[in-house]
């Protein structure tokens, strides 16, 4: 299945992370859609994010957790979604795992 066919979105909440962004936004480039909620950082965190073509990347204050995730999701636009910390990364074979399961038709 190709990233373009993927029904799935990761999603971050993250604030000053430049120092880890890039090294999980790389792991996500086979995702068609990745939504970053940034944290008004300080840093390089939202200029590293938008270099992704695959990446939205938006600004929110701290909401809480539940109601900044659930702003991500709401500017996800697949009906499945990936969580995952900005100091996170997927691996290959997660990666594998992920593709093989939306080819086979039964992610659930």
């Amino acid at each position: 299945m190709s990233v373009q066919n993927l029904p799935i979105s990761a999603i971050i909440i993250a604030k000053n992370e430049e120092k880890n962004i890039a090294r999980c936004l790389d792991s996500l480039r086979f995702l068609p859609e990745v939504v970053v909620i940034d944290g008004h950082s300080t840093d390089q965190t939202a200029t590293i994010a938008q270099q992704y073509a695959n990446v939205v990347c938006k600004q929110s204050p701290w909401l809480g957790y539940s109601a900044t995730k659930r702003l991500a999701v709401s500017h996800t636009s697949h009906p499945w979604v990936l969580w995952i910390d900005a100091d996170e990364e997927v691996s290959p074979a997660l990666e594998s795992a992920i593709q093989k399961l939306f080819a086979e038709g039964n992610p659930t």
